[in-house]
């Protein structure tokens, strides 16, 4: 009877819950007559006014503003592009109740076939985060919405990558590339800004977030050992999943040898009195100031390269071509990666993390250490083909 009453939640969707249950037992009524050999009688059943609804249009527009208050602006920006899609024309003025699962994955499933597979999981997240939100107990009475109606929404599989190309997906750049690109950072055609930007993040290995949001005030000079960066909780990744889970957010410390922190002098040089040390070049609106320099502005650049690296692809560098040549652990690496997950979150460990992320305190020895052997490590492969040029020349 179970099946029998989800049947009947399904054909009563977005009712009363007093109407579903008053259908139920009309059903149970008819089953134990037909059991007892009765004919069951048949009785017309009151009309039930249809449930409120709102458009899908009207839908997107109510989730909008708790995207941008719940997740970061870029992944934000980023459902809402899933959901506002081509794909979606049918959609806009239709009611969110008269629209179902399999509605959703006739449409995912023709983003995946066109080759957008990634947006197409992208857009199934988003249309289940969607429904979860109109399902809401606040809202299910305007919305007309179950909140398990897309519970079941998937993507299709990808499309099989042989182990030939699987490197396209996953690559690492080895001691040749590395000093390649460095050698392309010192000779292409570039603002200044965004040459150091670059440079900044090899020596450093932090994701594009975090050199992108750098402010003055978050790095403190060292002396003749060079500097510390400070990366604020809002900055980090590892942090922001933390603070979801409960746990401890901190500030991560950076060190900077002294050939990266001559990157952040230059680039403190060239910004002038702006607190952002990679100001942008232009306002992103004509109504606000003008902050800092975009992330994907990075990517572009890295694109441009003639190596197939990306901005991501550095981090593996340092934590595979590097750890190999280091001879390192791969919780070694983990200390300036950020991944926070070398330790468990005991009270000493907490005591430990405090320390490390102390605001005047300084970085462990064996981090400095670490980064001073990347830094010279890139710095010495940079310098390879030169050395190599002025050898052939003479």
């Amino acid at each position: 009877m179970t099946d029998k009453f989800r049947a009947i939640e399904r054909n009563l969707r977005g009712y009363a819950p007093g109407d579903v249950l008053e259908e139920f037992e009309r059903h149970m009524k008819a089953f134990r007559e037909r059991k007892a050999g009765l004919m069951p009688r048949l009785r017309i059943r009151e009309s039930v006014p249809v449930p409120p609804s709102i458009s899908y249009r009207a839908a997107v527009d109510l989730w909008r503003p708790e995207l941008f208050r719940t997740r970061r602006e870029r992944t934000a920006k980023e459902y809402c592009y899933a959901l506002t899609g081509a794909e979606f024309r049918p959609w806009l003025d239709r009611p969110v109740r008269n629209i179902h699962r399999s509605d959703a994955a006739k449409v995912v499933a023709a983003i995946a076939q066109r080759g957008a597979e990634r947006h197409a999981e992208v857009v199934a997240v988003t249309i289940r985060g969607l429904w979860r939100f109109l399902g809401h107990d606040a809202r299910r009475a305007e919305t007309g919405v179950d909140p398990e109606e897309m519970r079941g929404l998937r993507a299709p599989e990808r499309t099989l990558v042989e182990d030939d190309d699987e490197s396209e997906g996953l690559h690492v750049p080895d001691r040749k590339e590395i000093g390649a690109i460095m050698r392309w950072l010192s000779s292409a055609d570039l603002l200044e800004r965004d040459r150091l930007a670059c440079r900044l993040l090899i020596y450093t290995v932090q994701r594009r977030r975090s050199v992108a949001l750098a402010r003055r005030a978050d790095f403190k000079a060292c002396g003749a050992a060079g500097g510390v960066w400070r990366i604020p909780p809002a900055h980090r990744k590892a942090a922001s999943r933390a603070k979801r889970k409960g746990n401890l957010v901190g500030i991560h410390l950076v060190p900077l040898p002294p050939s990266a922190w001559t990157v952040v002098e230059e680039a403190m040089r060239i910004a002038g009195d702006s607190e952002w040390l990679f100001p942008a070049v232009r306002s992103r609106r004509a109504d606000q100031p003008a902050t800092t320099m975009s992330e994907s502005t990075l990517t572009h650049i890295f694109s441009d390269m003639p190596t197939a690296a990306s901005p991501h692809d550095m981090r593996r560098a340092f934590g595979t071509t590097y750890r190999l040549a280091a001879g390192l652990r791969k919780s070694d690496v983990g200390l300036l990666l950020d991944h926070g997950k070398r330790k468990s979150e005991d009270e000493s460990t907490q005591k430990a993390t405090r320390d490390h992320y102390a605001f005047d305190g300084g970085v462990d020895p064996e981090v400095w250490d670490l980064v001073r052997g990347w830094c010279d490590f890139v710095d010495a492969a940079a310098a390879e083909r030169q050395d190599a040029e002025e050898v052939m020349e003479a």
